[in-house]
């Protein structure tokens, strides 16, 4: 400061004596950067050592990363933790049918974690989710498909077993593995055989599997099947009204990677398919 007032006066002096009008603007540039310094440096806070809790910063390489850059996870924190973006919940505030037929067309209201309200459409269908059943022949190495006529894309699709899981007497209220079996005997005509769940249990005390959500905007959760040597059924169990099913047996796993590749089969029965034959693979058939 006391540096600042010298030479603000030796600018005064200048002028007042005539002197060089070059050295009093000079000397006035000069006040001008060191009064601008001297309020900078004042209004800094003082400088204090480093905390542990300030920030965190770690970097790994995240091996399933095909393109081999690093990940860099950056995560600050403070005394008071603040809720991050997937803790936060999305709020169901209504949730209405908008139509109902043999499938529902529901409309919820979701309040989002920014604070956004979103009116979406959502599509369920009866039962309690649905089920997949991939067939495979340990003596011919191949699997049983079926062939039907998919309504949605209006096409003909190959596909595995499958059908929905129905709450009643039918299905023992709810029992994947059950559903699994009545559409293996509706379906393919086959029943028995070694069942292998596909997916892993839902939890450590539980012996239900896990189901996989179908879709963004449906309900319905799938469990998938893989069984192994299913026996012939002479008189099966009807199928529904609304099926008309051809059995294809006999299918290589070639072909079943030809038929998904070449989009002549579902999404749902091509993600069967894989898990399918992943635990093949495992089990050593193939």
């Amino acid at each position: 400061q006391e540096v600042v007032v010298f030479l603000r006066d030796c600018a005064m002096n200048c002028r007042c004596y005539k002197q060089s009008y070059r050295t009093a603007s000079l000397l006035i540039f000069l006040v001008v950067v060191l009064s601008a310094v001297v309020n900078t440096s004042s209004s800094l806070p003082p400088s204090s050592p480093p905390s542990c809790s300030s920030s965190i910063t770690s970097s790994h390489s995240d091996n399933n990363n095909d393109s081999g850059h690093n990940v860099v996870i950056i995560e600050k924190t403070s005394t008071k933790e603040k809720k991050s973006t997937t803790d936060k919940e999305y709020e169901l505030l209504k949730e209405e049918v908008v139509f109902q037929r043999w499938r529902s067309i529901l409309s919820r209201v979701v309040r989002m974690p920014n604070g956004n309200v979103v009116d979406y459409d959502v599509v369920d269908q009866k039962g309690v989710g649905a089920v997949v059943i991939f067939v495979w022949n340990s003596q011919t190495k191949t699997a049983t498909l079926v062939r039907e006529y998919n309504p949605g894309c209006h096409r003909i699709l190959y596909g595995v077993a499958a059908g929905l899981i129905e709450d009643d007497a039918k299905h023992s209220h709810g029992d994947p593995k059950q559903a699994a079996i009545m559409e293996l005997e509706e379906e393919c005509h086959l029943s028995g055989g070694t069942w292998h769940c596909l997916t892993t249990p839902s939890s450590s005390s539980s012996s239900l599997p896990t189901s996989v959500p179908m879709d963004k905007y449906a309900v319905t959760n799938i469990t998938p099947y893989l069984v192994i040597d299913a026996s012939h059924v002479t008189n099966p169990k009807p199928c529904d009204d609304e099926e008309d099913i051809e059995i294809v047996r006999n299918v290589t796993i070639d072909e079943v990677l030809r038929l998904i590749r070449s989009g002549e089969m579902n999404l749902v029965g091509g993600w069967a398919c894989l898990l399918a034959i992943e635990k093949l693979r495992d089990l050593g058939e193939i």
